[in-house]
């Protein structure tokens, strides 16, 4: 809901916003009223167990914080820790980050990742692509804010979504530079004689005589 209320703040949707603050607050006030209809009686719980493998996952990385311990590590560094509670990942977008890449290998994609949306920013200055940009950034907002609580980029069709994210601005530089390059023509007189304008040989017959 959050990435969906920037994306159309970005957009300058001035009214869509009221109206989806409007729904948001309707839609909060039948949450408290009917938590049973959406699981707020298990969030509690949930958290338990969340705060547990982040606790487990901060273990494993302080024991190896520059390089990590590599793909899918988390099951195993829990199966070392006495209060390591089994899992897949670790429930956090970046704390399974540092775990399988360590802080060297975190800051190179952050790099990466941070270039590319200053890339679309630029672009956007540029082009005044105001869509475009909303689109890129409420996407990848929607990613982090679901990774607070889950590895949502495990899921294929997640992953690939960010993929195409990242992707918008080398198409749009590409498309760019197809737009700026002019054809040069280049006239060599040995290889290609120019074309005298028709009249040209009458009028210089007619001269002579």
């Amino acid at each position: 809901i959050a990435s969906a209320l920037i994306l159309v703040l970005l957009m300058r949707r001035t009214k869509a916003f009221l109206y989806c603050m409007v729904g948001c607050a309707i839609l909060g006030a039948v949450m408290l009223a009917f938590p049973e209809l959406f699981r707020l009686n298990t969030n509690d719980q949930s958290m338990d167990v969340r705060q547990l493998i982040w606790k487990t996952g901060i273990e494993g990385f302080v024991k190896s914080p520059v390089i990590g311990y590599g793909a899918w590590s988390y099951s195993h560094i829990a199966a070392q820790v006495s209060f390591g509670f089994p899992e897949v990942h670790a429930h956090n977008l970046l704390l399974e980050l540092l775990l399988t890449s360590g802080l060297l290998g975190t800051a190179l994609l952050a790099t990466y990742f941070v270039g590319n949306h200053v890339a679309v920013y630029k672009l956007h200055r540029k082009e005044k692509d105001h869509d475009l940009m909303a689109l890129v950034y409420g996407i990848t907002m929607a990613l982090m804010l679901h990774g607070l609580f889950d590895v949502t980029i495990f899921i294929p069709q997640t992953a690939f979504l960010l993929l195409m994210v990242c992707s918008v601005s080398g198409l749009l530089e590409r498309e760019a530079e197809q737009v700026q390059a002019v054809p040069v023509h280049v006239h060599v007189p040995w290889l290609v004689p120019p074309v005298k304008p028709h009249g040209t040989s009458a009028q210089t017959a007619s001269t002579e005589k």
